[in-house]
Order: structure tokens, then sequence, then C-alpha cells
């Protein structure tokens, strides 16, 4: 296994593995390029700091990280983690925020931030094991809105 940032690979071959990573996920996902290079930009996705790694040259695994600065302070946001299925359970979420923590210092980042389900036991144990902490819940809703209505 090789760990590496991701600004020499191609966004067709991250959004393969992105949605390989995701295929069965408790929640859909399954980004289409254009969906990718939207949130990139949204999201300030800098794939210098974010992390992949190679099994045989081939991405199987990747953190998308972001840089905000909140209050004067820098801070990285984990916008997405993914491995794919037949390469789980050998700790990769771990091992790349090992490779990559050393970069977001040295890019001044105070802290950083990530969203993760509740009922995503696994990944709440790694990233609790790199540091992590809970500091709020969201409640999030499924559906679609019905429209006001306008008195």
């Amino acid at each position: 296994m090789e760990f590496i940032t991701l600004q020499n690979r191609s966004l067709s071959e991250i959004l393969g593995v992105f949605n390989l990573s995701f295929s069965d996920y408790p929640v859909p996902v399954n980004l289409t390029s254009e969906r990718l290079d939207e949130k990139l930009a949204t999201e300030g996705i800098d794939l210098n700091l974010s992390v992949g790694v190679l099994k045989e040259n081939c991405l199987v695994a990747f953190i998308l990280h972001g840089v905000r600065e909140t209050g004067g302070t820098k801070v990285f946001y984990n916008a997405g983690t993914g491995v794919i299925p037949t390469e789980r359970g050998q700790q990769l979420t771990t091992q790349m925020y090992h490779y990559i923590l050393p970069e977001l210092k040295k890019q001044q980042c105070a802290s950083g931030q990530l969203e993760v389900l509740s009922t995503n036991y696994a990944a709440l144990k790694a990233y609790q094991k790199i540091g992590f902490s809970s500091t709020r819940e969201l409640i999030c809703y499924e559906g679609v809105p019905k429209p006001a209505k306008l008195n």
C-alpha cells in the first residue's frame, strides 16, 4: 500500500472510488462527475491536502479535505472519507490521517472537523482513535418538503 496526496489523480478515478466506497452506505450516495466538480468547488476541497491509498497503483481509499478560516483560525474539514469494500478492516483511515496530519499542521490548521453518521460504528471508532471527539449531533430528515400555503 502506498499513501499519496490526490492532486495527481484523475477526477474520474476519484469519482469511481468515491461511488464504490459509498455503494453500501446507509444513505444512498452516487455522484456524477458534475456533482463531484460541484462538491470540490463548494466545499473548498484541496486535492493537495487530500489523501489516498494506492494498491498496485489503483486508488482504493481516500479522504477529501478542505481548509476553512473560522474566527481567524485555519480549520481543516473532512469532506468525505471512503474505503472500497474489499479493502476495509485494515485501518486505512487511521493510516491516511497519520500520513496527512503533518501536512495539515504545516498549513497551520489548528483543528479539524468532520461529520459521520451515528450508526457508522466503524467510522466513529476510527475517528475516535485518531483523536476526534463529538462536539454536536445533527438531526437529519429525509423526504420532499411540501410547499407552504400562503394566506
